[in-house]
């Protein structure tokens, strides 16, 4: 996992996105999931919103939670297809709807046990977050599973040296390896824009998607 203050997080994705590994959306993979799951079992996507807008201790929260779990599916479906090495992006909706974070310590467990022949053997997880002595939250509050030393929180410093390499046309797995070496651990993992606010949003733009041809993409979150 890896931690950067908010206004940095541009320039973090695009030298992360430049070395060689699959950057893969996590909310897009978690509402198409979601979506195609309404449209196999006939489940209109104005129930969605409704009960997405509703008090999570309502039967129409509860009744969510079949629709949700389809999509955590389709998340770790896709990481699982992308390797072998992932970035995660825009991961704050999977706390939405998995408080404890469960996914996230699924591929921790994953990458910890993954061997060569192994579809995914890392995983990077970036997140905006300011304070690099406190465990990162997102959607609001949820805590990102604690990953002990494969925790960094990137500085100013490391941002700038590895833009300077990338200008100075630096090789993409050789930055890989200099950030693992940074992370001083066999195995990363990150994630970005993490903030769910509008989700009722970007869920009513994964309805009004629904008839473009290559399915639903949405917006990230402001």
């Amino acid at each position: 996992m890896l931690s950067v203050p908010p206004r940095r997080l541009a320039r973090v994705e695009r030298c992360l996105a430049a070395q060689e590994v699959t950057v893969l959306d996590a909310e897009s993979a978690l509402l198409a999931g979601m979506r195609d799951f309404c449209e196999r079992h006939r489940v209109a996507w104005a129930l969605v919103l409704e009960a997405d807008a509703a008090e999570r201790t309502s039967r129409e929260w509860a009744s969510l939670s079949k629709v949700a779990q389809a999509g955590m599916t389709a998340v770790r479906a896709s990481v699982e297809a992308a390797g072998p090495a992932v970035l995660l992006v825009n991961a704050g909706m999977l706390a939405r709807y998995d408080g404890s974070l469960t996914l996230f310590d699924e591929l921790r467990e994953s990458v910890r046990t993954a061997t060569a022949g192994t579809a995914v053997r890392t995983v990077w997880v970036l997140v905006p977050w300011a304070d690099a002595e406190k465990q990162p939250l997102l959607d609001g509050g949820a805590p990102v599973p604690p990953f002990g030393s494969q925790w960094l929180a990137l500085s100013e410093e490391w941002i700038a040296r590895h833009e300077s390499r990338l200008a100075e046309g630096g090789n993409g797995m050789i930055e890989a390896k200099r950030l693992l070496a940074d992370l001083r651990v066999r195995n990363a993992r990150l994630l970005l824009p993490a903030s769910t606010r509008g989700v009722g949003r970007r869920l009513r733009g994964a309805r009004s998607r629904r008839r473009r041809p290559g399915g639903c993409r949405c917006q990230r979150g402001k």
